[in-house]
């Protein structure tokens, strides 16, 4: 059981999840496919979340 409230602290009350999304459309668009902010994106996304 110590697990699951572990699991679930980490999800519902430590998660970036909606920060870097909105960070990530804001920033470069909602739709990336087959632009030039595609790799940009993409590099700021390695180096963003490279902290796991």
């Amino acid at each position: 059981m110590k697990t699951v409230s572990k699991i679930n602290t980490e999800g519902f009350q430590k998660s970036e999840v909606m920060r870097l999304n909105s960070d990530l459309s804001d920033v470069f668009g909602p739709r990336l496919t087959g632009i030039n902010q595609c790799y940009t994106a993409a590099e700021w996304a390695n180096k963003t979340m490279s902290y796991c």
